[in-house]
């Protein structure tokens, strides 16, 4: 069976587009909003129907903890297990998530190890010493509970393109079990420009991970869509499904899940049409690779 025919067992969920940063890669826009709890007690409703849908990635444009219900929200979901992505950037009550019992893999997303270049790439908002602080309550919830994995993302730019060994070192210190660096989408001419270099350094960066028994994948050939062996659905603050990360940003909805139910929106006309694998065709993910190989131009 075809990973596009496959019923998703997780799905990430945006509950908040509000964010503390103003990262140079992000898109988001205004100042944002949060999921409002009648929204997302109708939408645990309709994850309640969907037998599959086991676990959710909190995640989207915005910083999840923005949201002041997100504990609660957590907390009454019937997800089995959930993963967390965060800037870092707000204290997070990791005590309150490991009585949960939920959390199963806690991703930060950091795009440097100076304060000078990660003010550049994300602001001078950053906080650095509410970053080290929740990095230090992971460390402590990571090592006494084997079953909740550590992951630092970093996305790949113009200001920290040279520096991914040191990337790894970092996450290496804070005894981060797993290092994904993300490359930026729509910036194919950067890429093309930089290749040598940015081939270079996750080599560096490969060997360093390896030598620390840390899992760093090579990111023309990762995407990050892909869970449990399936594509993992977007779900927006609004209720709003879209079937990959690609279509979200094509602005490729299938259908929304406050209004109706994930196996009617599965059926659909549009999720049909998603799973004849187009839009894979023109995913940025897909074409870094080939831009890697030489197989198409940076534009085209």
């Amino acid at each position: 069976m075809d990973i596009l025919d496959v019923r998703p067992t997780s799905i990430s969920l945006e509950v908040s587009t509000k964010c503390p940063l103003n990262c140079v890669y992000c898109e988001r826009k205004g100042k944002g909003e949060n999921m409002e709890k009648e929204q997302y007690v109708e939408l645990m409703k309709r994850i309640e129907e969907t037998e599959h849908i086991k676990n959710a990635v909190y995640c989207g444009i915005g910083e999840s903890f923005m949201n002041t219900a997100f504990y609660e929200m957590v907390k009454t979901s019937p997800f089995q297990g959930i993963s967390i992505i965060s800037s870092g950037m707000l204290p997070i009550k990791f005590d309150e998530l490991k009585e949960m019992g939920k959390l199963k893999l806690a991703i930060f997303s950091i795009d440097a190890v100076t304060e000078e270049t990660i003010k550049n790439t994300c602001g001078e908002n950053y906080r650095y010493d509410i970053l080290f602080e929740n990095l230090k309550k992971l460390r402590e919830l990571t090592k006494g509970d084997r079953s909740v994995m550590s992951l630092l993302n970093c996305t790949i730019n113009k200001y920290n393109y040279d520096t991914l060994p040191e990337i790894v070192e970092f996450a290496k210190e804070h005894q981060f079990k797993i290092v994904h660096f993300s490359l930026p989408w729509g910036m194919e001419e950067f890429i093309v420009e930089h290749l040598a270099e940015i081939e270079l350094g996750i080599m560096k960066a490969k060997s360093i991970a390896s030598k620390a028994h840390i899992l760093c994948d090579n990111p023309f050939r990762s995407y990050c869509c892909i869970q449990y062996d399936s594509i993992l659905p977007f779900v927006n603050i609004e209720g709003n499904v879209f079937p990959c990360g690609f279509a979200l940003h094509q602005n490729y909805q299938v259908g929304n899940l406050i209004k109706e139910s994930f196996e009617d929106i599965w059926n659909g006309e549009q999720y049909s049409s998603f799973r004849q694998g187009g839009l894979c065709e023109k995913c940025f993910m897909m074409r870094m690779d080939k831009l890697r190989k030489g197989e198409v131009n940076a534009g085209e």
